[in-house]
Protein backbone atom coordinates (compact mmCIF):
# COMPACT_ATOMS: atom_id res chain seq x y z
CA UNK A 1 0.00 0.00 0.00
CA UNK A 2 1.28 3.38 -0.99
CA UNK A 3 1.80 6.34 0.97
CA UNK A 4 -0.99 8.17 -0.56
CA UNK A 5 -3.36 5.24 0.53
CA UNK A 6 -2.12 4.77 4.11
CA UNK A 7 -2.68 8.77 4.04
CA UNK A 8 -6.06 8.78 3.12
CA UNK A 9 -7.05 5.83 5.56
CA UNK A 10 -5.50 7.90 8.29
CA UNK A 11 -7.69 10.73 7.58
CA UNK A 12 -10.98 8.69 7.34
CA UNK A 13 -10.41 7.11 10.60
CA UNK A 14 -9.66 10.35 12.07
CA UNK A 15 -12.96 11.62 10.12
CA UNK A 16 -14.30 8.70 11.34
CA UNK A 17 -13.17 9.04 15.44
CA UNK A 18 -13.98 13.09 15.08
CA UNK A 19 -17.61 12.35 13.64
CA UNK A 20 -17.66 9.33 16.89
CA UNK A 21 -16.19 12.27 18.80
CA UNK A 22 -19.02 14.57 17.59
CA UNK A 23 -21.69 12.52 18.23
CA UNK A 24 -20.51 11.75 21.70
CA UNK A 25 -20.21 15.29 22.07
CA UNK A 26 -23.86 15.97 20.65
CA UNK A 27 -25.07 13.18 23.04
CA UNK A 28 -22.99 13.96 25.85
CA UNK A 29 -24.42 17.75 25.17
CA UNK A 30 -28.27 16.62 25.38
CA UNK A 31 -27.21 14.11 28.56
CA UNK A 32 -26.18 17.21 30.11
CA UNK A 33 -28.81 19.43 28.57
CA UNK A 34 -31.16 16.90 30.23
CA UNK A 35 -29.44 16.55 33.61
CA UNK A 36 -29.53 20.09 34.43
CA UNK A 37 -33.17 20.34 33.13
CA UNK A 38 -33.79 17.84 35.76
CA UNK A 39 -32.00 19.53 38.62
CA UNK A 40 -33.48 22.46 38.13
CA UNK A 41 -36.92 21.01 37.79
CA UNK A 42 -36.11 19.23 40.67
CA UNK A 43 -34.84 22.14 42.89
CA UNK A 44 -38.32 23.95 41.50
CA UNK A 45 -39.86 20.93 42.84
CA UNK A 46 -38.10 21.17 45.72
CA UNK A 47 -38.96 24.80 46.02
CA UNK A 48 -42.61 24.43 45.37
CA UNK A 49 -42.47 21.29 48.35
CA UNK A 50 -40.65 24.08 50.75
CA UNK A 51 -43.13 26.61 49.61
CA UNK A 52 -45.94 24.42 50.29
CA UNK A 53 -45.10 23.22 53.20
CA UNK A 54 -43.99 26.58 54.43
CA UNK A 55 -47.89 27.26 53.82
CA UNK A 56 -49.17 24.37 55.19
CA UNK A 57 -47.20 25.03 57.83
CA UNK A 58 -48.97 28.45 58.16
CA UNK A 59 -52.48 27.96 57.77
CA UNK A 60 -52.14 25.60 60.37
CA UNK A 61 -49.75 27.54 62.99
CA UNK A 62 -52.87 30.60 62.36
CA UNK A 63 -55.49 27.51 62.17
CA UNK A 64 -54.26 26.97 66.01
CA UNK A 65 -53.50 30.28 66.69
CA UNK A 66 -57.20 31.11 65.70
CA UNK A 67 -58.41 28.16 67.45
CA UNK A 68 -56.59 29.03 70.59
CA UNK A 69 -58.25 32.46 70.58
CA UNK A 70 -61.69 31.22 70.30
CA UNK A 71 -60.90 28.79 72.92
CA UNK A 72 -59.75 31.33 74.93
CA UNK A 73 -62.29 33.90 74.21
CA UNK A 74 -64.87 30.72 74.64
CA UNK A 75 -63.70 30.37 77.69
CA UNK A 76 -63.38 34.26 79.14
CA UNK A 77 -67.46 34.49 78.04
CA UNK A 78 -68.19 30.97 79.72
CA UNK A 79 -66.07 32.87 82.52
CA UNK A 80 -67.68 36.00 82.37
CA UNK A 81 -71.30 34.38 82.39
CA UNK A 82 -70.26 32.15 84.78
CA UNK A 83 -69.00 35.00 87.17
CA UNK A 84 -72.38 37.75 86.18
CA UNK A 85 -74.33 34.10 87.22
CA UNK A 86 -72.59 34.55 90.52
CA UNK A 87 -73.15 38.15 91.15
CA UNK A 88 -76.33 38.02 90.11
CA UNK A 89 -77.12 34.42 92.37
CA UNK A 90 -75.30 36.69 95.57
CA UNK A 91 -77.42 40.17 94.84
CA UNK A 92 -80.70 38.01 94.31
CA UNK A 93 -79.79 36.99 97.94
CA UNK A 94 -78.08 39.92 99.15
CA UNK A 95 -81.93 41.09 98.71
CA UNK A 96 -83.87 38.27 99.78
CA UNK A 97 -82.29 38.61 102.78
CA UNK A 98 -82.50 42.45 103.27
CA UNK A 99 -86.37 41.72 102.86
CA UNK A 100 -86.74 38.98 105.36
CA UNK A 101 -84.62 42.03 107.49
CA UNK A 102 -86.56 44.49 106.67
CA UNK A 103 -89.77 42.62 107.07
CA UNK A 104 -88.19 40.93 110.63
CA UNK A 105 -87.99 44.94 111.48
CA UNK A 106 -91.42 45.73 110.64
CA UNK A 107 -92.99 43.00 112.21
CA UNK A 108 -90.68 43.69 115.27
CA UNK A 109 -91.84 47.53 115.03
CA UNK A 110 -95.80 46.56 114.61
CA UNK A 111 -95.63 44.23 117.46
CA UNK A 112 -93.90 46.77 119.62
CA UNK A 113 -96.39 49.62 119.02
CA UNK A 114 -99.18 47.26 119.22
CA UNK A 115 -98.10 46.10 123.05
CA UNK A 116 -97.48 50.21 123.59
CA UNK A 117 -100.36 51.80 121.60
CA UNK A 118 -101.40 52.35 125.17
CA UNK A 119 -98.84 54.16 126.58
CA UNK A 120 -99.19 57.62 126.53
CA UNK A 121 -95.58 58.22 125.63
CA UNK A 122 -96.27 57.23 122.11
CA UNK A 123 -98.65 59.85 121.68
CA UNK A 124 -99.26 63.51 121.36
CA UNK A 125 -100.76 65.07 124.91
CA UNK A 126 -100.81 68.28 125.90
CA UNK A 127 -99.89 69.84 129.25
CA UNK A 128 -101.68 73.01 129.77
CA UNK A 129 -99.92 74.41 132.66
CA UNK A 130 -102.25 77.24 134.01
CA UNK A 131 -105.35 74.74 133.92
CA UNK A 132 -103.34 71.66 135.15
CA UNK A 133 -104.67 69.67 132.70
CA UNK A 134 -103.54 67.05 129.98
CA UNK A 135 -105.56 65.95 127.35
CA UNK A 136 -104.86 63.06 124.65
CA UNK A 137 -105.08 64.67 120.91
CA UNK A 138 -104.83 62.40 117.57
CA UNK A 139 -101.89 61.18 116.10
CA UNK A 140 -100.35 63.04 113.14
CA UNK A 141 -101.00 66.74 114.68
CA UNK A 142 -98.14 69.37 113.66
CA UNK A 143 -97.91 72.19 116.19
CA UNK A 144 -98.27 75.48 114.36
CA UNK A 145 -96.77 78.91 115.90
CA UNK A 146 -100.00 80.80 117.50
CA UNK A 147 -100.10 84.01 116.80
CA UNK A 148 -102.98 86.87 117.00
CA UNK A 149 -106.26 85.84 115.71
CA UNK A 150 -108.25 88.28 115.55
CA UNK A 151 -110.31 87.02 118.32
CA UNK A 152 -110.24 88.99 121.59
CA UNK A 153 -110.50 85.86 123.78
CA UNK A 154 -108.18 84.10 122.16
CA UNK A 155 -105.86 87.16 121.57
CA UNK A 156 -105.89 87.86 125.47
CA UNK A 157 -105.14 84.14 126.60
CA UNK A 158 -102.15 83.38 128.98
CA UNK A 159 -101.58 80.25 127.70
CA UNK A 160 -102.52 79.35 123.83
CA UNK A 161 -101.74 75.88 121.66
CA UNK A 162 -102.29 75.87 118.07
CA UNK A 163 -102.21 72.40 115.83
CA UNK A 164 -103.11 71.23 112.16
CA UNK A 165 -102.98 68.51 110.21
CA UNK A 166 -104.00 67.41 106.70
CA UNK A 167 -105.82 63.75 105.66
CA UNK A 168 -107.00 62.88 102.37
CA UNK A 169 -110.34 64.76 101.81
CA UNK A 170 -110.01 67.16 105.33
CA UNK A 171 -107.46 69.95 106.42
CA UNK A 172 -108.31 70.06 110.22
CA UNK A 173 -107.04 72.22 112.59
CA UNK A 174 -107.49 73.56 116.77
CA UNK A 175 -106.71 75.94 119.13
CA UNK A 176 -106.12 75.52 123.02
CA UNK A 177 -106.57 78.47 125.23
CA UNK A 178 -107.64 79.56 128.70
CA UNK A 179 -110.87 81.28 129.60
CA UNK A 180 -113.64 82.00 132.17
CA UNK A 181 -116.78 80.77 133.47
CA UNK A 182 -118.62 84.19 131.81
CA UNK A 183 -117.12 83.61 128.52
CA UNK A 184 -117.14 79.27 128.32
CA UNK A 185 -120.60 77.22 127.84
CA UNK A 186 -122.82 76.14 130.98
CA UNK A 187 -121.65 73.04 131.68
CA UNK A 188 -124.78 72.34 132.84
CA UNK A 189 -126.60 74.12 129.91
CA UNK A 190 -127.10 72.22 127.33
CA UNK A 191 -130.49 72.89 126.12
CA UNK A 192 -129.35 76.32 126.36
CA UNK A 193 -126.59 75.58 124.44
CA UNK A 194 -128.66 74.36 121.44
CA UNK A 195 -131.71 77.02 121.52
CA UNK A 196 -128.76 79.92 121.42
CA UNK A 197 -127.36 77.82 118.31
CA UNK A 198 -130.79 76.99 116.65
CA UNK A 199 -131.20 81.28 117.13
CA UNK A 200 -128.21 82.24 115.81
CA UNK A 201 -127.29 80.02 113.04
CA UNK A 202 -127.68 81.26 109.33
CA UNK A 203 -129.30 79.78 106.31
CA UNK A 204 -126.08 77.88 105.78
CA UNK A 205 -125.56 76.16 108.87
CA UNK A 206 -126.70 73.22 110.67
CA UNK A 207 -126.44 71.70 114.15
CA UNK A 208 -124.77 68.10 114.54
CA UNK A 209 -124.63 67.67 118.08
CA UNK A 210 -124.33 69.20 121.58
CA UNK A 211 -123.21 67.25 124.38
CA UNK A 212 -122.16 67.27 128.05
CA UNK A 213 -120.59 65.12 130.80
CA UNK A 214 -117.12 64.10 132.32
CA UNK A 215 -114.24 63.26 130.63
CA UNK A 216 -112.26 59.63 130.85
CA UNK A 217 -110.31 61.36 133.79
CA UNK A 218 -113.40 63.21 135.08
CA UNK A 219 -112.73 66.86 134.02
CA UNK A 220 -116.52 68.52 133.04
CA UNK A 221 -117.12 68.85 129.75
CA UNK A 222 -119.71 70.72 127.13
CA UNK A 223 -118.96 70.98 123.41
CA UNK A 224 -120.82 71.48 120.32
CA UNK A 225 -120.40 70.77 116.26
CA UNK A 226 -121.85 73.13 113.91
CA UNK A 227 -121.42 72.60 110.41
CA UNK A 228 -120.95 75.61 107.83
CA UNK A 229 -121.86 74.72 103.70
CA UNK A 230 -119.24 77.26 101.85
CA UNK A 231 -120.12 80.16 99.31
CA UNK A 232 -118.78 78.55 96.55
CA UNK A 233 -120.47 75.74 94.56
CA UNK A 234 -118.89 72.01 95.30
CA UNK A 235 -116.24 73.67 97.56
CA UNK A 236 -117.90 71.50 100.30
CA UNK A 237 -118.34 71.60 103.95
CA UNK A 238 -116.64 72.61 107.46
CA UNK A 239 -117.14 71.61 110.84
CA UNK A 240 -116.84 73.87 113.55
CA UNK A 241 -116.29 72.69 116.94
CA UNK A 242 -116.31 74.41 119.95
CA UNK A 243 -115.76 72.53 123.21
CA UNK A 244 -115.15 73.30 127.30
CA UNK A 245 -113.36 71.89 130.06
CA UNK A 246 -113.27 72.56 133.00
CA UNK A 247 -111.20 71.30 136.30
CA UNK A 248 -110.36 72.88 139.92
CA UNK A 249 -112.13 76.22 139.14
CA UNK A 250 -110.06 76.59 135.47
CA UNK A 251 -111.56 76.30 132.41
CA UNK A 252 -109.53 76.10 128.60
CA UNK A 253 -111.86 76.24 125.51
CA UNK A 254 -110.66 74.46 122.23
CA UNK A 255 -111.81 75.73 119.01
CA UNK A 256 -111.40 73.35 116.15
CA UNK A 257 -111.95 73.73 112.40
CA UNK A 258 -112.33 70.88 110.50
CA UNK A 259 -112.44 71.71 106.17
CA UNK A 260 -113.79 69.60 103.26
CA UNK A 261 -110.75 69.28 100.68
CA UNK A 262 -109.89 67.74 97.40
CA UNK A 263 -112.94 65.30 96.05
CA UNK A 264 -116.20 66.75 98.12
CA UNK A 265 -119.46 65.10 98.46
CA UNK A 266 -118.50 61.89 98.81
CA UNK A 267 -119.83 60.63 101.41
CA UNK A 268 -123.58 62.06 100.67
CA UNK A 269 -123.48 60.24 97.36
CA UNK A 270 -122.62 56.62 98.95
CA UNK A 271 -124.60 57.40 102.12
CA UNK A 272 -127.92 58.15 99.85
CA UNK A 273 -127.54 54.95 98.05
CA UNK A 274 -126.71 53.17 101.37
CA UNK A 275 -130.14 55.01 102.91
CA UNK A 276 -132.27 53.65 100.14
CA UNK A 277 -130.76 50.03 100.47
CA UNK A 278 -131.35 50.34 104.21
CA UNK A 279 -135.32 50.99 103.41
CA UNK A 280 -134.53 54.60 104.91
CA UNK A 281 -135.45 56.49 101.47
CA UNK A 282 -136.48 56.14 98.05
CA UNK A 283 -133.59 56.05 95.09
CA UNK A 284 -132.95 59.77 94.15
CA UNK A 285 -135.18 60.88 96.56
CA UNK A 286 -134.46 63.34 99.62
CA UNK A 287 -137.72 63.33 101.42
CA UNK A 288 -136.36 62.49 105.10
CA UNK A 289 -132.96 63.28 104.27
CA UNK A 290 -132.48 65.75 106.83
CA UNK A 291 -133.67 66.45 110.51
CA UNK A 292 -132.61 68.49 113.52
CA UNK A 293 -131.53 66.29 116.01
CA UNK A 294 -132.95 67.63 118.67
CA UNK A 295 -136.13 69.32 117.13
CA UNK A 296 -137.78 67.64 113.84
CA UNK A 297 -139.70 70.79 113.35
CA UNK A 298 -136.39 72.85 113.22
CA UNK A 299 -136.24 73.53 109.72
CA UNK A 300 -134.03 76.49 109.40
CA UNK A 301 -130.53 76.95 107.78
CA UNK A 302 -129.31 73.02 106.22
CA UNK A 303 -130.19 70.43 109.31
CA UNK A 304 -127.91 67.47 110.02
CA UNK A 305 -128.51 64.58 107.22
CA UNK A 306 -128.74 61.07 107.09
CA UNK A 307 -125.11 60.53 105.94
CA UNK A 308 -123.95 62.78 108.83
CA UNK A 309 -124.91 59.87 111.12
CA UNK A 310 -121.95 58.82 113.36
CA UNK A 311 -122.32 54.90 112.67
CA UNK A 312 -121.16 55.69 109.22
CA UNK A 313 -117.96 57.34 110.20
CA UNK A 314 -116.11 54.16 109.83
CA UNK A 315 -116.94 54.41 106.29
CA UNK A 316 -115.19 57.27 106.00
CA UNK A 317 -112.02 58.17 108.27
CA UNK A 318 -111.01 61.00 106.19
CA UNK A 319 -114.07 62.95 105.92
CA UNK A 320 -114.03 66.57 107.96
CA UNK A 321 -116.88 65.09 110.65
CA UNK A 322 -115.63 61.95 110.87
CA UNK A 323 -111.94 63.80 112.04
CA UNK A 324 -114.28 66.19 114.05
CA UNK A 325 -115.48 63.63 115.77
CA UNK A 326 -112.02 61.44 116.19
CA UNK A 327 -110.35 64.57 117.80
CA UNK A 328 -113.40 65.00 120.65
CA UNK A 329 -113.58 61.33 121.58
CA UNK A 330 -109.44 61.43 121.83
CA UNK A 331 -109.73 64.89 123.81
CA UNK A 332 -112.86 63.55 125.83
CA UNK A 333 -112.32 59.96 126.48
CA UNK A 334 -108.48 59.00 125.73
CA UNK A 335 -110.09 56.80 122.56
CA UNK A 336 -108.10 56.96 119.58
CA UNK A 337 -109.19 55.27 116.32
CA UNK A 338 -107.78 51.89 114.80
CA UNK A 339 -108.60 51.87 111.17
CA UNK A 340 -109.77 48.35 109.46
CA UNK A 341 -110.11 48.04 105.90
CA UNK A 342 -113.74 48.63 104.37
CA UNK A 343 -114.57 49.84 108.33
CA UNK A 344 -114.68 46.41 109.51
CA UNK A 345 -118.58 46.59 108.62
CA UNK A 346 -119.42 44.22 105.89
CA UNK A 347 -118.79 41.13 105.11
CA UNK A 348 -117.80 40.10 101.75
CA UNK A 349 -120.06 39.47 99.41
CA UNK A 350 -120.70 35.49 97.68
CA UNK A 351 -121.29 35.14 94.22
CA UNK A 352 -123.98 33.26 93.04
CA UNK A 353 -123.43 29.31 92.51
CA UNK A 354 -123.76 28.59 88.59
CA UNK A 355 -125.16 25.15 89.40
CA UNK A 356 -127.90 26.65 91.06
CA UNK A 357 -131.43 27.71 89.47
CA UNK A 358 -133.07 30.82 89.14
CA UNK A 359 -135.25 30.67 92.01
CA UNK A 360 -132.28 29.63 94.54
CA UNK A 361 -130.48 32.59 92.73
CA UNK A 362 -133.78 35.13 93.48
CA UNK A 363 -134.33 33.31 97.31
CA UNK A 364 -130.26 33.70 97.75
CA UNK A 365 -130.20 37.65 96.28
CA UNK A 366 -133.11 38.22 98.73
CA UNK A 367 -131.26 36.95 102.01
CA UNK A 368 -128.19 39.12 100.67
CA UNK A 369 -130.97 42.72 100.61
CA UNK A 370 -131.91 41.13 104.13
CA UNK A 371 -128.78 40.86 105.70
CA UNK A 372 -127.17 44.41 104.21
CA UNK A 373 -130.56 46.38 105.67
CA UNK A 374 -129.68 44.52 109.01
CA UNK A 375 -126.52 45.72 108.90
CA UNK A 376 -126.96 49.12 107.33
CA UNK A 377 -129.66 50.11 109.76
CA UNK A 378 -127.68 50.59 112.94
CA UNK A 379 -125.63 52.98 110.96
CA UNK A 380 -128.03 55.25 110.68
CA UNK A 381 -128.84 55.24 114.24
CA UNK A 382 -129.24 58.61 116.09
CA UNK A 383 -127.03 60.16 118.37
CA UNK A 384 -122.99 59.81 118.93
CA UNK A 385 -122.85 56.10 118.23
CA UNK A 386 -119.49 55.43 117.16
CA UNK A 387 -119.10 52.29 115.61
CA UNK A 388 -115.22 52.79 114.60
CA UNK A 389 -112.31 50.38 116.67
CA UNK A 390 -110.73 52.42 119.16
CA UNK A 391 -108.67 51.74 121.80
CA UNK A 392 -107.59 53.82 125.67
CA UNK A 393 -104.65 55.28 126.12
CA UNK A 394 -103.38 55.71 129.15
CA UNK A 395 -102.93 59.15 130.32
CA UNK A 396 -101.50 59.95 133.39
Amino acid sequence: MGNDEKKKGLLNAVGSAISKAGELGVKAGGALKDFAESEQAEKMAEGVRKGAKAAADGVAKGAKFAADGVATGAQKAVDNIKTTAEENAKKRAEKQELRKEIKAELEAEKARIKADRTDESNHTVLDLKRSGMRILIPDGYEKIRAGKTGDPRVDKAKEKMLYGKAVSTCNGCFIVFDTTAEEAMDFNGKKGVIDGIHKSMSDRQGLIVVESGKTERGYDYIYSIVKTLKEEMFAGVMYYVRMNIGYNGKIIEIQGSFEEARNTGIREAVCQELAHRAGLSEFGSFEGWNEDPYNPEYTQGVPMNLAERSGLDALFPDNPLSQAREFVRAVLFDELMEEIEGGGLFKEKEEPDPSMSEEEKADKEAKQKEYEKETLLPLFDKGENCRRHRYVVKVK
